[in-house]
């Protein structure tokens, strides 16, 4: 399955780090949190090509919305 609108992703891979969520899909734009591996959000738009990655829209389930990069997020399906 590949990420798309409308579907749940978990966020993988970034150990302690964590999945930086940003005001804008690219990385001049602020950090609003750090999102933990485990954490599901929403895809609400995207994909967006920036500084070499791919960005997608989110929301997490405190409702935040910001962008993130799909080299850590895993579709989990409808």
């Amino acid at each position: 399955m590949e990420i798309e609108l409308g579907i749940k992703v978990e966020v993988v891979g970034t150990g302690i780090d964590g999945l930086r969520f940003r005001s804008g899909p690219g990385l001049r734009y602020v950090t609003l949190k750090i999102i933990p591996d485990g954490e599901i959000l929403t895809v609400l738009e995207g994909p967006e090509e920036a500084n070499g990655y791919r960005w997608w829209r989110l929301q997490d389930k405190t409702g935040t919305i910001g962008w993130g990069v799909d080299n850590w997020l895993q579709p989990r399906g409808q």
